[in-house]
């Protein structure tokens, strides 16, 4: 024999059936989405755990009144955002007064809210359990109609949404004033 030894390909067989390259490719690549679908797994479990740990700091923000709603994010089935009111009775203690209402800001603002920003306001009525929205529509529960309010204003009353003045909604939301 010569002191160089024939190198032969030599693919492994599964039940003794030989396997070529296009076998080799198909494994290779479940391989990679097995690999995969475990990192998605683990990370699953990691930011269970992570939020696990933050429910505490999450239930205090709840309560104090911090809106945990993504902005234009899809409301639960069956409750979408902006289309219910609370029902008489639900009123228990700590219950935010805009809880499940839109409310709409338009117009000079006066008395107490004068000195507030639109960007302010807004933020006030996300404090008060409201999403604040910039155009009035039938799914619009409140429209705070201040001096100059113009066209929102009309188009609340075409629609038949409630429209408290700046003085009103002042005392709705006295105590996060």
């Amino acid at each position: 024999m010569s002191s160089r030894t024939s190198r032969r390909r030599v693919s492994p067989s599964v039940n003794g059936a030989s396997s070529g390259p296009a076998d080799w490719s198909a494994r290779w690549w479940a391989v990679t989405a097995a690999r995969k679908a475990w990192a998605s797994i683990a990370n699953a479990e990691i930011n269970v755990l992570d939020l696990a740990e933050l429910s505490d700091l999450i239930d205090k923000l709840v309560r104090a009144g911090v809106n945990m709603v993504e902005p234009d994010a899809a409301a639960p089935a069956g409750d979408e955002v902006g289309t219910t009111t609370p029902a008489s009775g639900e009123d228990g203690p700590g219950a935010l007064p805009l809880t499940g209402m839109t409310v709409v800001v338009t117009g000079a603002m006066s008395g107490q809210l004068a000195a507030l920003s639109r960007n302010q306001m807004n933020e006030l009525i996300e404090r008060a359990g409201g999403r604040a929205s910039s155009s009035v529509s039938a799914k619009t529960s409140l429209v705070v109609a201040g001096d100059a309010a113009g066209s929102k204003r009309a188009k609340a009353e075409s629609l038949g949404v409630r429209i408290a003045s700046p003085e009103e909604f002042a005392e709705m939301v006295a105590h996060l004033l």
